[in-house]
């Protein structure tokens, strides 16, 4: 994983850098979002 000067946290990362449990939990509040119609 690379470290970024001035990294904020708010997907400025491809997924594919994230620890694999930051990405499921991510992912998961992207499809809860759909779900409940919240996110395109």
């Amino acid at each position: 994983m690379r470290c970024r000067a001035g990294r904020t946290g708010r997907m400025t990362e491809p997924l594919e850098e994230l620890l694999p449990a930051t990405r499921r939990a991510l992912l998961h509040r992207i499809a809860v979002a759909q779900a409940e119609g919240r996110a395109p």
